[in-house]
């Protein structure tokens, strides 16, 4: 799998400069109220 993420978000929203950003994934969408394999990756840019 690949993904293509870009710094500049628009709307003067710029990853790591006006905002933090991350890469994340919600793991049981079934149910609600477990998030214990959820993943939060945060990401920033050179």
């Amino acid at each position: 799998m690949s993904i293509n993420v870009r710094a500049d978000l628009g709307d003067g929203n710029i990853c790591g400069e006006t905002v933090e950003c991350a890469i994340v994934t919600r793991a049981d969408f079934t149910n609600i109220y477990s998030r214990s394999y959820d993943v939060h990756v945060p990401v920033t840019f050179q």
